[in-house]
């Protein structure tokens, strides 16, 4: 007996040896599992605090399913879970009305789906018509073909070279003539260039013509024609201007639109070259094997009635282009005896100027606008014009804007 008890109190005293010198390994095993236990009422007590939120949620839910069977029954349920406070009939009822007007926006929509596209279907047709339909009576008509009075020019002798600047009758058009006025058009006679802003007709607001007068007593640079100001009627522009500069004594025309910012030093420096290698060119960004593009609702569609080939000619972006006084005469005389096309520079610099065969004549220079991250006053000595600029824009650019250097283009 003796000999079991010591035996038995050493064990005692190796087992709580053991426990103190216990390898880590278990020690945090152990600290482990405390802490998923502790976790764990953690997380069972946030869920608690979580359906206590949602109760109220729950129980608009079951008020849209009362009418089930049982849904009474797991209403009055759902009632006695929510806390004393929450308990009123009318909780959650602002948010049933908004789901069920999502439900019933849903299924009407899939009742009337196929009603909806159908009438979508044919309201696209419809507008396809419609727009064909105007293009062909443009068409049709030729207006371009007509001579229209000028009610505005400038007065006297005309410089070798034009520089005509397409604007609109309207006050946007006048605050944007008045920003080009202060920045590049600035030295167009240091260049022997005669500027003219080129317009037709509002007929929406007919006080601007007293406006239009005014403007021209103090600047004497607008050019108008008795023709209808709009996008469609580009080409009738073009072709007027084409009229007028042909007997203006003038050798060189410059088409630009009023969003463009000219290199002035850069360009007469280019047209100085481009003459002694040719007299009878169109030179600008030349567009290659573009194709007509048939989508209705585009601003430049083009439908096979118009224009059955795959592709347009080559021809000039309409924002920048110059043309010589024999390549003037020529689209002209190209544009007299064809049929309308409203897009301008496709017809005048495309259609016109093969049909005259003038020579089109490309360059890099003209540019639609600056790559991403290019600093403008570092490119600017190899820029001729940049497309695509706001009125506000061309004010800012023009102030950073230092002498550059000219290079030849």
């Amino acid at each position: 007996m003796a000999h079991h008890a010591s035996t038995e109190r050493q064990n005692l005293q190796f087992g709580v040896q053991d426990n103190l010198t216990m390898p880590p390994s278990r020690i945090t095993r152990k600290y482990f599992m405390a802490l998923l236990a502790l976790t764990s009422i953690f997380l069972t007590a946030a869920l608690l605090i979580h359906s206590f939120s949602i109760g109220e949620d729950r129980y608009a839910y079951l008020t849209s399913h009362s009418q089930r069977p049982n849904g009474n029954k797991r209403l009055q349920e759902m009632r006695r879970r929510l806390p004393p406070g929450k308990r009123n009939a009318n909780n959650g009822q602002a948010r049933l009305d908004a789901i069920k007007a999502r439900h019933d926006a849903a299924v009407d929509k899939k009742l009337h789906g196929a009603e909806y596209m159908r009438r979508k279907k044919q309201q696209e047709a419809q507008d396809r018509a419609e727009r064909l339909q105007t293009l062909l009576t443009l068409h049709g008509q030729n207006y371009h073909k007509q001579s229209y009075s000028v009610l505005l020019q400038p007065i006297g002798t005309a410089l070798p070279m034009t520089l005509a600047i397409y604007s609109h009758d309207t006050i946007e058009g006048a605050n944007r003539r008045n920003a080009l006025r202060l920045t590049w058009t600035q030295s167009t006679q240091d260049y022997n260039t005669t500027l003219v802003f080129v317009l037709g007709v509002n007929q929406a607001r007919s006080n601007m013509a007293a406006r239009l007068r005014h403007e021209h007593s103090s600047h004497d640079d607008l050019l108008q024609f008795d023709m209808i100001d709009s996008y469609q009627n580009l080409t009738v522009k073009s072709v007027q201007l084409l009229r007028w500069f042909v007997n203006s004594g003038a050798e060189i025309l410059i088409k630009c639109d009023d969003d463009v910012l000219v290199n002035m030093e850069n360009l007469a420096f280019y047209i100085q070259n481009l003459r002694q290698n040719s007299t009878t060119f169109i030179a600008g960004h030349i567009n290659h094997n573009n194709l007509p593009n048939r989508d209705h609702k585009s601003k430049w569609y083009l439908p096979n009635a118009l224009y059955q080939d795959g592709t347009l000619p080559d021809f000039a972006a309409g924002p920048t282009y110059l043309l010589s006084h024999s390549a003037a005469k020529a689209v002209l005389e190209a544009a007299l005896i064809s049929d309308f096309l409203y897009l301008e520079d496709v017809f005048i610099t495309g259609l016109c100027a093969r049909r005259g065969n003038v020579t089109l004549v490309h360059s890099n220079a003209f540019l639609k606008s600056l790559s991403p991250g290019t600093v403008l006053t570092d490119a600017w000595r190899d820029i001729i014009s940049l497309h695509g600029i706001s009125q506000k824009n061309i004010m800012h650019l023009w102030s950073q804007l230092d002498h550059c250097s000219l290079v030849k283009v």
